[in-house]
């Protein structure tokens, strides 16, 4: 885990149930090696199964490159809300059901209920 200072930008990184979860694996494997971001991980049921069904990389393993992880399940998880200040937030890949979530501010999950309080840029 990184100490947080007044430089550290803050993101969270989610990744949904879509084929291509490696890119958001390979997204997180770049942040991990900056030390000025701050990672904040959720990962959909979906992709969980995409990992497993797909592609040889180990979740407990990705997970140890955010520096917080969250249960996609966890609807009271600090990043869920406004107050908890975050400099952006990507869903990589996004699928079709989390997209239809944003869209329509339907949020069952961590991931499109922590999407509301991300600052647009």
């Amino acid at each position: 885990m990184k100490g947080r200072d007044t430089d550290m930008k803050r993101l969270i990184v989610a990744i949904s149930g879509a084929t291509g979860v490696q890119m958001g694996a390979r997204l997180l494997e770049v942040l991990h090696h900056m030390p000025q971001v701050e990672t904040h991980l959720v990962i959909s049921r979906g992709a969980e199964v995409i990992f497993q069904r797909e592609t040889s990389i180990d979740l407990e393993e990705l997970k140890k490159l955010a520096d917080y992880t969250y249960d996609v399940d966890n609807l009271a998880a600090a990043i869920s809300g406004g107050s908890y200040r975050t400099d952006g937030m990507i869903i990589l890949p996004c699928s079709m059901k989390t997209l239809s979530g944003l869209a329509n501010a339907y949020d069952e999950d961590l991931i499109v209920r922590a999407a509301p309080p991300v600052p647009s840029v």
